[in-house]
């Protein structure tokens, strides 16, 4: 027993009863929320278990199947994740009965809103188990930077799951806190008309820009290109190969940042080392993707990237894959290349 927590763009779409005062879950991965979200011309729902984070994604056709795609995905997921068969099947039991209700918690609504922002990054036609399994092995501060996947086969194996931030701490009472709990009304002075007409004479923002994102503040010129970006990389979490560092973003995904990693001579645009020193799939998306200053005008034509065992194409700038020699292989059949 689960209660499916929607947000409102999803409830109107799926015209489904809400239950008032629904019971507690019965999973070890507790309740299940869910999203509507649009990426690119396609719409696709997002869910996120309540206890661990864990993401899925499926197509949002059909509202009256979310659940079974639900089940059918984690199905998948479980078994690339190498869950135990017990603890597999106890939780597909308890998830057999479900109701939908209002969301609750503030945490899962913003990891919902952080995987909705993820997903917007670069993809094309979605491999929806790759981008499930993409999210989830993403490092997230509810968790203590600890990663969904691990959390949530923790909390599969009867291990007690990792310390999240979503759980209410005991509050402290301090001179503004009443005997009673309740806090006590803040007095403020009203300024005066000449105070805030400096107010909003006084600029909210001084120095130059980061190019890419367009925020101010702690900003430097990269050492390749001169080009004005923010000084971000302390962000990035090791091994979590997310893209929220426009420095990092820049240095390690263009070809004007491995230019000049590499010491090459002259202008990257022009670099034939550059050129052949990657796949042509790489050298347009290196060259083309939106961390670029300048984007490359005469990308090299290439044929699109296909998995050797199942041919679905697999995107070689975004997309999760595996090498085996000179074949590639997507997520779904990483097992073929292991066992060649």
């Amino acid at each position: 027993m689960f209660t499916l927590r929607c947000t409102q763009r999803l409830l109107k779409r799926m015209n489904a009863r809400l239950d008032a005062s629904p019971l507690a879950p019965t999973t070890a991965l507790g309740d299940w929320y869910a999203n509507l979200v649009p990426v690119g011309r396609q719409q696709v729902v997002i869910f996120c278990a309540e206890k661990t984070f864990l993401p899925v994604v499926v197509p949002a056709r059909d509202s009256d199947l979310l659940v079974k795609r639900l089940r059918t995905m984690l199905l998948e997921m479980f078994v690339i994740m190498d869950i135990s068969s017990l603890s597999l099947d106890a939780e597909f039991d308890a998830m057999d009965d479900f109701v939908v209700g209002k969301t609750e918690s503030k945490v899962a609504l913003g990891m919902l809103t952080d995987y909705a922002r993820t997903l917007q990054f670069g993809r094309g036609e979605m491999d929806f188990l790759a981008a499930s399994m993409d999210l989830a092995q993403t490092p997230v501060k509810p968790l203590a930077y600890e990663s969904p996947l691990v959390a949530t086969k923790a909390a599969l194996a009867g291990v007690a799951a990792l310390p999240s931030m979503a759980v209410r701490t005991p509050r402290l009472l301090s001179s503004r806190t009443k005997e009673d709990g309740t806090m006590m009304k803040k007095t403020t002075k009203k300024k005066t008309a000449t105070q805030n007409a400096k107010a909003a004479a006084k600029p909210k923002t001084t120095g130059p820009a980061c190019e890419l994102c367009g925020k101010r503040g702690k900003v430097y010129q990269t050492e390749c290109c001169g080009r004005w970006v923010c000084d971000d990389e302390a962000n990035y979490v090791m091994f979590s190969y997310a893209q929220n560092s426009c420095d990092r973003n820049h240095r390690r995904y263009t070809l004007c940042g491995s230019h000049f990693n590499e010491g090459h001579d002259g202008k990257w645009q022009d670099c034939q080392k550059c050129r052949d020193g990657f796949e042509p799939e790489m050298v347009a998306w290196y060259g083309t993707n939106e961390f670029n200053f300048e984007k490359m005008t005469n990308p090299p034509a290439f044929e699109p990237t296909k998995c050797a065992n199942c041919k679905r194409r697999i995107h070689l700038g975004t997309g999760a894959y595996t090498m085996k020699g000179k074949e590639y292989f997507c997520e779904r059949c990483f097992h073929v290349a292991m066992a060649r």
